[in-house]
């Protein structure tokens, strides 16, 4: 049985032993009672406990540190006696002491179990409450299983996962402490800064979070401005420099006789900023802009701020010039708005004076602190494999990981498995199909931003996602696309060098929306039959252009030989390969393959001694060229198998599982020519990509 400590006996029950019975069944249930007060505020009395729990209770719940309990003696419940216990918890001595998503609510009202979900129906972001009853309490006082049996009935029944709002609160704010300490750190020296990144990433969670950090200093207070509304949108941009002094009067709480609020909008900006109100305020103004792409000079809705996004934002410059009395945060998609210099001829407002960075997904250990701790207490112990699946899967997206994690919740009770449960890798592997077709509708928000307003970027992306790597590359080396897809953390390389998508969740809803729009069975992006002809010529010249280039560059850099001193003996036979359309066509091509570029390259090694040459020096030193030969040489053992759709190699069926998007080969149609396809387009990408680390 868990114990009082000697504080709470001398300074509480001494007073009020009539609390002995009501921590009873706590103590029975594993919790040591380390600090017991009376609080008053809110115009409420509230008794507040500090419990912590013993091993085997921190186990089974996910527990890491003390649980409040509050105790409120009146027979009807009212809101301030959860403001009264939030108040509580956000201030010493709990603030940094306490669980900060839980506590345990007793109360004298009977039906605190039906308030307390009415309570939390109106309010989705607040902590979780556990609530009893205190009569409950007296009945149950030597049941050594009560409290532990509402503990599962509570954690395990709600989903804390299921959460796709911005958080308002710091409860379920996890990562990115280094981030929010620089920018408040920025906006305190009156510094501009810009956040970008894909939707649902967080960025208004985090603006959130900036803005209770400057409520909690009272240094100053922040307006937030949600762009993507209609009622910010539509504004003229004089209407919304009136619309913001508006809510900075309310917030300053500026005496009407001083400021005339019937002036426009630009002078009223202008009188605010240097009235006496402002002027004599310690008080420093943050204005935050969510989503600015909607009133950006590429607005698609409001054509309108195509011409009055200069007005606007020379408006706050000129101003912000005078006075460092206020800054701004702005956050989209694309840092576009504030990396061009010049917008419709003049110069953009906003070029040099926002410090800006991307908000990409979580790191590994984010995602696992998150994982593992809101997993916990709904019963779901997430071995590290599992993590570690649904952190390459969804890439630490913290929204499409949160609605992973709550999919398998929903599995575990379709399935009515007791709880806790250990949620393995195979677990949520076997379950993916079904779970991602769950996920298709936030993988389309995830992207919707990006399809809107940047569409050059989102068809190098649907380049990708439809296995059009060598189309991929090239268009990369002439745009400046491919260094936003990167900074999203959606495109990345693997570890021969190969572009791909970081997100393959959302590679795969690409592919699948660009085959439904095409009424296409496949999610390849094959060539059209009437183009394939001219296709293949164009690749043969490709391949045999860049491959003398590299060859050059090889003995320059005195890097081992492909051919040695014959250079590509088989360019002959390789330009005299043809379209494949049949089993005996694809068969011609792959053994083609395999003798101009595998068979010949081992011979070379052969010739100097290295028997081991390819899967030696080939892959020590061209390590994506070296992952084409080795595609070729499984393809081309395996043909016969792999033409009969028979069981082939675990190798082959992940070189089949990549070449075509997770399909089977049954389903594509011309599967010869989409294999074809696919490794001429690897072996051009791989050749660049082996050219590029020589240049």
């Amino acid at each position: 049985m868990a114990e009082i400590s000697q504080s709470v006996e001398l300074n509480y029950l001494s007073a009020y032993k009539q609390a002995r019975e009501i921590l009873k069944p706590f103590l029975l249930n594993g919790f040591n009672v380390t600090w017991a007060r009376i609080m008053h505020t809110h115009n409420t009395e509230l008794h507040m406990f500090f419990l912590s729990p013993e091993d085997h209770i921190q186990e089974s719940y996910g527990f890491d540190s003390e649980v409040v309990m509050a105790y409120s003696p009146y027979s009807t419940l009212e809101p301030r006696v959860i403001q009264s216990v939030e108040f509580n918890m956000d201030s010493f001595p709990a603030k940094g002491r306490v669980d900060k998503l839980t506590y345990f609510l007793v109360s004298a009202d009977t039906s605190v179990e039906e308030w307390t979900k009415n309570y939390r129906s109106q309010n989705s972001d607040s902590r979780l409450i556990i609530p009893i009853c205190v009569h409950d309490l007296y009945i149950n006082v030597a049941n050594p299983w009560y409290i532990r049996n509402i503990l599962g009935r509570y954690f395990f029944g709600r989903d804390l996962f299921e959460n796709t709002l911005p958080l308002t609160k710091d409860e379920y704010f996890f990562g990115r402490q280094q981030i929010c300490a620089n920018y408040y750190d920025a906006i305190k020296r009156s510094e501009n800064k810009g956040l970008f990144g894909l939707r649902k990433t967080g960025k208004t969670s985090l603006l959130f979070k900036l803005r209770r950090m400057i409520e909690l200093d009272e240094w100053g207070f922040a307006i937030y401005i949600d762009c993507k509304l209609p009622q910010v949108r539509n504004l003229h941009w004089k209407e919304l420099l009136k619309h913001i002094c508006i809510q900075i009067g309310k917030e300053m709480f500026f005496p009407k006789s001083r400021l005339s609020f019937e002036k426009e909008g630009d002078e009223l900006f202008y009188d605010i900023f240097h009235s006496a109100d402002v002027e004599e305020s310690k008080k420093h103004i943050v204005l935050f802009f969510d989503e600015i792409e909607y009133i950006s000079y590429f607005a698609k809705l409001n054509k309108h701020w195509e011409t009055e996004y200069i007005d606007f934002w020379q408006t706050l410059w000129s101003i912000q010039s005078e006075t460092k009395k206020f800054s701004f945060v702005i956050t989209g998609v694309n840092p576009n708005v504030v990396e061009e210099s010049i917008v419709s001829g003049v110069q953009n407002p906003l070029f040099g004076i926002v410090g800006f960075e991307y908000l990409k997904g979580f790191d590994f250990d984010e995602c696992k602190l998150m994982i593992s701790k809101l997993g916990k207490r709904m019963g779901l112990d997430f071995e590290y494999e599992g993590i570690k699946y649904i952190y390459d899967r969804y890439g630490g997206h913290p929204l499409l990981t949160r609605m992973a994690c709550s999919l398998a919740n929903k599995k575990v009770q379709f399935l009515k498995i007791s709880r806790p449960y250990n949620i393995a890798s195979k677990f949520l592997n076997d379950d993916q199909s079904e779970r991602e077709s769950e996920l298709t509708y936030y993988c389309g928000h995830v992207v919707s931003e990006l399809r809107e307003f940047y569409i050059d970027e989102y068809e190098m992306l649907e380049l990708l996602a439809t296995g059009m790597v060598a189309d991929f590359n090239e268009l990369s080396e002439s745009t400046a696309f491919i260094k936003h897809l990167s900074a999203y953390g959606l495109v990345t390389k693997d570890a021969n060098g190969l572009p791909v998508i970081a997100i393959p969740v959302l590679g795969t809803y690409i592919a699948k929306e660009i085959a439904r729009k095409k009424k296409s069975k496949t999610l390849l992006r094959l060539v059209p039959e009437s183009d394939r002809a001219l296709w293949l010529e164009r690749r043969k010249d490709l391949i045999l252009q860049d491959m003398k280039v590299w060859e050059r560059l090889i003995d320059v850099e005195g890097k081992p030989c492909l051919y040695g001193c014959n250079s590509f003996g088989e360019a002959d036979q390789f330009a005299r390969i043809r379209l494949c359309s049949n089993p005996m066509g694809y068969q011609n091509f792959i053994n083609t393959m395999f003798k101009c570029f595998y068979e010949s390259i081992e011979n070379y090694g052969k010739s100097i001694g290295k028997k081991k040459y390819i899967r030696e020096e080939i892959k020590d030193n061209y390590p994506a060229f070296y992952s084409l030969l080795d595609r070729i040489n499984a393809y081309r053992n395996e043909q016969d198998h792999l033409l009969l759709l028979n069981i082939v190699t675990v190798k082959v069926k992940d070189y089949l599982d990549e070449d075509l998007l997770g399909q089977a080969i049954s389903s594509i149609p011309d599967p010869y020519f989409a294999l074809q396809q696919r490794i001429l387009d690897y072996m051009i990408a791989s050749i660049q990509i082996e050219i590029s680390a020589l240049s």
